[in-house]
């Protein structure tokens, strides 16, 4: 159960790190903004909510988890 919090976890963070990646560059490519700037009108905001979205997202997996288990169980019988 530990091992799938981090999992989890780990899964949420390299997501919004790809879109991050992604985001960050294309803002700074499109609107000719410094890097510092980028980061600071295209990131920063949105981090807090990010975070709240991926704890809920988590918290949600967690949850459903095991009637999905219990599902695909049941459909293997």
């Amino acid at each position: 159960l530990r091992l799938s919090l981090v999992h989890d976890v780990l899964s949420f963070s390299v997501g919004a790190r790809a879109i991050y990646g992604v985001g960050g560059p294309w803002l700074k490519w499109m609107t000719g903004l410094s890097w510092s700037k980028s980061v600071w009108v295209g990131m920063v905001p949105f981090v807090v909510g990010d975070i709240l979205k991926a704890s809920g997202a988590v918290m949600l997996a967690r949850a459903i988890r095991p009637v999905l288990k219990r599902s695909e169980r049941g459909l293997q019988s």
